[in-house]
């Protein structure tokens, strides 16, 4: 069936070889990308959460805003942050759509609330996913002022708790820095770091 083109086919096979026993994720990208190019919404937000794991490829949570964004252009009539589905798999306890969710809000301009509820779970549950997310919402300026020192500190505290598409991100903003900027938003990261995990942060914060 996924042969013949059925896109739910596409779907179950990416996630098949995503989550299966036998991992492939360029068999589950190659399926996944070819459920959403005729409009699969879950396969689109699969794609962006192995963007954003680094599963799929390297190039850093540009990528996967840029693909969120146009899953949202295409469907902004068709996509509901609250629909049942999206809501079962928050209420299940995935980051990732948790994330995607705050994601929704800030591109229908809920900034704000988005930000708090980022901040909530980057601080107080040290979710990666959120880190990540609050580097960009400083590195953009959505729903706080732009700012890429606090940028490089989300950024350099996502990386060390294992966003890997983060790294790419952090390096890009201390190359913004002045040394003095740089030195202050490493000891804050530190900080937070040992606030979170009670322990001495990895030697690359």
């Amino acid at each position: 069936m996924a042969r013949a083109g059925d896109p739910e086919a596409n779907y179950r096979m990416g996630l098949h070889h995503l989550e299966g026993s036998k991992r492939d994720v360029v068999l589950a990208a190659m399926y996944l990308r070819d459920a959403a190019k005729v409009g699969h919404l879950e396969a689109r937000l699969q794609i962006a959460a192995a963007l954003m794991h680094g599963f799929d490829d390297s190039s850093g949570l540009g990528k996967s805003f840029s693909l969120f964004c146009w899953f949202l252009a295409l469907n902004i009539r068709s996509f509901n942050a609250n629909d049942s589905w999206v809501m079962d798999e928050i209420n299940a306890g995935s980051l990732t759509f948790a994330f995607l969710y705050c994601m929704a809000k800030i591109f229908s301009r809920q900034e704000h609330e988005a930000v708090a509820l980022l901040t909530t779970r980057a601080r107080e549950h040290g979710s990666m996913l959120a880190m990540g997310a609050l580097g960009y919402c400083y590195a953009e300026g959505k729903g706080v002022p732009q700012n890429f020192v606090e940028a490089y500190i989300w950024f350099n505290l996502a990386t060390a708790v294992g966003l890997r598409a983060a790294a790419q991100d952090r390096d890009r903003f201390a190359e913004k820095l002045v040394p003095e900027q740089l030195i202050q938003a490493q000891h804050q990261a530190a900080d937070t770091f040992s606030s979170l995990f009670g322990s001495e942060p990895p030697s690359a914060v």
